[in-house]
């Protein structure tokens, strides 16, 4: 997944990055959010913002002076009065919008830095075998330690207990088709994991 990349996606994926812009940036009016994502109008940026305030993700109000979507002072309540397919979507919308706040990143650094210190920590006793006059034992005694990763799907969980594991790879799907965050399951690992950012986006998997 390249961050670069941006386009409009689809209608959820669009929304979750209207979220970002609205919760992540200092300005955000329209021209702003539309720039980023590409492929709106102010219409449909209109709806998608009520469909973000009825989902209890967002309060803001368009400032006519400044040109801006400036952030209420009471909190985002879902809507009641939703009813239907509707209901379904911002139900849907309201959980992506949280897990994309709480999904904590991986340590990537950490990660590579331990995968590498423990390759030349495994190499030791290859190494012993070919210079034994250049070995020393004391070199053992430094065992890498492995950083601590918490797993996406652990946090999922928590949040939402009731959701399947189908439900929760769709909704990782759906939050990487925003360019803004990959949860992807870790083979080496056995775990889900997290990156953001465009270094990391761009950078090696584990």
């Amino acid at each position: 997944m390249k961050n670069a990349v941006r386009t409009s996606g689809t209608k959820i994926s669009r929304q979750i990055r209207i979220y970002h812009q609205l919760n992540y940036t200092s300005f955000h009016g329209p021209q702003e959010i539309m720039t980023e994502v590409p492929g709106l109008s102010v219409r449909m940026l209109q709806r998608d913002i009520k469909d973000l305030t009825d989902a209890g993700c967002v309060a803001v109000k368009y400032d006519k002076s400044t040109k801006n979507y400036v952030k209420q002072a009471k909190q985002p309540i879902f809507s009641d009065e939703v009813e239907g397919k509707r209901r379904t979507h911002l139900i849907r919308l309201n959980r992506l919008c949280n897990l994309l706040d709480k999904l904590e990143s991986t340590p990537i650094y950490a990660i590579s830095q331990y995968i590498t210190e423990k390759e030349e920590y495994d190499y030791l006793p290859t190494f012993e075998r070919e210079h034994p006059d250049l070995f020393d034992k004391s070199m053992l005694d430094d065992i890498p330690i492995m950083p601590e990763i918490i797993d996406a799907r652990e946090i999922y969980q928590k949040l939402y207990p009731d959701c399947s594991f189908r439900t929760m790879q769709r909704d990782f799907s759906d939050l990487n088709a925003t360019g803004l965050i990959e949860v992807t399951y870790s083979r080496r690992f056995k775990i889900y994991l997290v990156y953001r950012g465009t270094e990391e986006l761009a950078g090696r998997r584990y």
